[in-house]
């Protein structure tokens, strides 16, 4: 089991410092990911597009005036792609992947860069499904509203692992992998999902958490499953208390050395994860470590 195709979504916008710095944060990490696991990485550069606009929104509007909006949209967007495709050159120069490789089981580190126009979260997540796993960076402070719908429509529709890295993260590194363990469907679906890392990794660590639920989460059986896997993982079990789940988990795969954490993303109802944001919510707004996560 592995990953051969990593996705990079990036939204085509020049002049934007806070998102030129997330997206280069993004290339590298996933390069950086490609070149370890010898996968093929997909940099999709997104541009917004205004080539069907609805009859509705436009009613009295002179044609020549959407006209010259549609060519102020093409022309950010040809700037904003400019960007992407250099941001490209230079992770394709430290990285040195092939490129304009064909589809292939044993291609090794490659990589190529595709433009698509349309809405960025729903384009990225359609394009995801296309993907084994999506990379993004995240920052505390979101340099967009539509970078974060990204974010969360990659994860929430995507049908994909996504691993967030934070922006002041040094190196990926599978030294040590953390597993977050509440015995939900969403755990265990993230573990399945991330088996690739959790098998290349030199030490595992379950951090098993106990939260307001029914689920009191059988850490020895996980424990087991993951033996099936050739490795034989450290446990800790927490009570959480009134902490949020979120801190604790990244507090405790931090203090365990842990290069990635992997965890399930949105184990609470549907109505939590809105009024609470949970430990999901936590970790997008800000990861102290890539985390890979699954919904």
């Amino acid at each position: 089991m592995t990953w051969r195709k990593i996705m990079v979504p990036v939204i085509a916008q020049s002049g934007a410092e806070a998102l030129e710095r997330v997206s280069a944060v993004s290339l590298d990490a996933g390069f950086a990911l490609g070149r370890m696991i010898e996968a093929h990485v997909e940099v999709c550069c997104l541009a917004a597009g205004l080539h069907e606009p609805h009859e509705h929104l436009f009613a009295g509007v002179p044609g020549s005036a959407i006209e010259l909006l549609t060519n102020e949209i093409d022309k950010r967007n040809a700037e904003g792609i400019a960007q992407a495709r250099e941001l490209f050159a230079r992770s394709a120069a430290d990285y040195a992947p092939t490129r304009d490789v064909k589809p292939g089981p044993s291609s090794g580190f490659s990589a190529e860069i595709v433009e698509i126009i349309g809405r960025p979260a729903a384009a990225a997540a359609e394009r995801a499904r296309l993907s084994d796993a999506v990379v993004l960076a995240i920052s505390a402070d979101s340099p967009s509203h539509a970078y974060e719908r990204m974010v969360r429509g990659v994860l929430t529709e995507g049908g994909r692992p996504l691993l967030v890295v934070p922006v002041a993260h040094q190196a990926l590194s599978l030294d040590r992998v953390a597993l977050a363990w509440n015995g939900s469907l969403e755990a265990a679906r993230a573990a399945s999902l991330a088996m690739p890392l959790i098998e290349r990794a030199e030490a595992l660590t379950v951090i098993a958490v106990q939260e307001d639920g029914p689920i009191s989460p059988d850490v020895e059986a996980f424990a087991d499953y993951l033996r099936w896997h050739g490795k034989t993982p450290d446990c800790v079990s927490l009570d959480c208390g009134p902490h949020a789940v979120g801190e604790v988990l990244q507090e405790e795969a931090v203090k365990a050395g842990a290069g990635i954490l992997v965890m399930g993303a949105y184990t609470r109802s549907r109505l939590s994860r809105i009024v609470l944001g949970g430990a999901t919510g936590a970790v997008l707004h800000e990861p102290r470590l890539p985390v890979v996560m699954a919904d």
